[in-house]
């Protein structure tokens, strides 16, 4: 914060230094009255003033930069209020490397579940990629991040566009079935292995992508989300461990 703080008050000095020069000019080359009024609007503007401004001038062309720059001021406002923080919001709940949703925004899409019981009962999936560490060692951490992203994209495109997909971290995904109906989570599993399959084959992946994968169901908002996440945890490690990589 402080050196946040620093550079704020070295870039507002450069500021007033430039506008201080700039008028020393001013007075040399004696401009006119009306363009002084532009030039006071624009470093004010510059300075951070972003409110708009009604200047009392009779020229109309003066009135009309005016204008413009009052359009310029909403413009910026627009984006500082309401662009950016959308764009915070996104990469906050983005992860990087694969664009999937994070563990933040799992907490909100569960509390956002629990508070509607109509999206019940809700599917989970537990997707563990195998061998990433293997992969890492042996091939480097590129050529790893090049299995994450395709699994991350096999696992979107097996699902709904109603579901939520994560990357909790690592090597961990998890998908949220909402209002799951029967036997659904069983054709998901089976489209991400399919799709897994289709990979290997197109790409020739030296190790094969594979995957580990556990299923539970979350019953109702009464029954703790934890629990269920666990279940399926519980799961894919038991697929892990019966002879799979």
């Amino acid at each position: 914060m402080a050196v946040n703080r620093e550079k704020l008050l070295l870039f507002q000095s450069s500021l007033f230094l430039k506008a201080f020069k700039r008028r020393i000019e001013v007075k040399k080359r004696q401009m006119p009255v009306k363009m002084l009024l532009i030039l006071d609007r624009i470093e004010e503007i510059t300075g951070g003033c972003l409110e708009e401004k009604e200047k009392p001038v009779k020229d109309w062309d003066i009135r009309a930069i005016f204008e413009a720059l009052n359009e310029l001021v909403e413009s910026i406002n627009f984006r500082v209020n309401y662009v950016i923080p959308q764009k915070v919001k996104y990469f906050a709940y983005r992860d990087p490397l694969t664009d999937l949703y994070n563990r933040h925004y799992l907490r909100e899409v569960v509390n956002r579940l629990t508070g509607n019981g109509k999206n019940f009962p809700v599917g989970i999936i537990f997707v563990d990629m195998d061998n990433l560490k293997e992969i890492n060692d042996t091939l480097g951490h590129k050529r790893g991040d090049l299995y994450l992203k395709r699994l991350s994209e096999v696992i979107n495109a097996s699902v709904r566009h109603s579901d939520f997909v994560f990357r909790l971290g690592g090597d961990e995904f998890l998908v949220l079935v909402p209002k799951l109906r029967e036997g659904a989570l069983e054709k998901i599993v089976g489209r991400i292995k399919k799709n897994i399959e289709a990979v290997n084959r197109s790409e020739k992946l030296n190790p094969p992508l594979s995957a580990s994968i556990g299923v539970s169901v979350w019953k109702s908002p009464k029954e703790p989300f934890q629990e269920a996440l666990e279940s399926a945890d519980f799961r894919m490690y038991r697929e892990k461990s019966n002879g799979r990589p």
